[in-house]
């Protein structure tokens, strides 16, 4: 027997996306099979990595084959150093080039992440690339949480939200990736046009 071809619309650049699993369940390597492939595409794509695991998509230092010419910002693998004033800076860089960038947050405070994801998303908003990217937002709750607390995780809540809601109109699509579905925002959420459960 033969298996069919499974084919993504051209249009996924642009759409949005959940990935909800639980830890270990593949959530990650998934979507890093979607960004391995737009690579392949030459389509740009962010990734906000509060772990620290997206750095292995890009090639080696040495040169030899094995990997994408991945930017990475921040971390311990990082290109370039980020501070949590940083955002909007960096966001106009990654649109100014079609790069496939790594935003890496796992050395830094859960303070620092919202404020730098905070003016990331509100300057992306300001911007509209030539060509169209998708961002992967790892750990979604942290940023998009059911509940807010504090001022700080409210204002990033609202300028993810945004950026997930409307982003498609300025080019921008989404993935969302996280253990529970429950503790992320239900609002955006119900945005997602593709819902993977692991």
């Amino acid at each position: 027997f033969e298996l069919a071809t499974f084919k993504l619309p051209a249009d996924l650049l642009v759409q949005t996306l959940a990935i909800m699993g639980i830890r270990g369940s593949g959530k990650t390597s998934t979507a890093a099979v979607l960004a391995e492939e737009f690579c392949q595409l030459k389509l740009p794509w962010i990734a906000l990595d509060p772990v620290g695991v997206w750095y292995g998509l890009r090639a080696p230092r040495d040169g030899k084959p094995g990997g994408f010419p991945v930017v990475v910002f921040g971390g311990k693998h990082g290109d370039i150093p980020i501070d949590k004033d940083a955002g909007e800076r960096i966001a106009e860089a990654v649109i100014q080039e079609n790069v496939f960038a790594v935003i890496d947050l796992s050395q830094e405070s859960k303070r620092t992440w919202r404020r730098f994801v905070t003016a990331f998303s509100r300057k992306l908003m300001d911007l509209t690339p030539e060509t169209p990217r998708h961002i992967f937002i790892e750990e979604a709750a942290e940023f998009i949480p059911q509940r807010t607390k504090v001022a700080i995780t409210a204002e990033c809540k609202e300028a993810v939200e945004r950026l997930v809601r409307m982003g498609r109109n300025n080019g921008y699509g989404c993935t969302l990736i996280n253990q529970r579905p429950a503790t992320v925002d239900k609002d955006v959420l119900s945005q997602c046009e593709n819902l993977l459960m692991m």
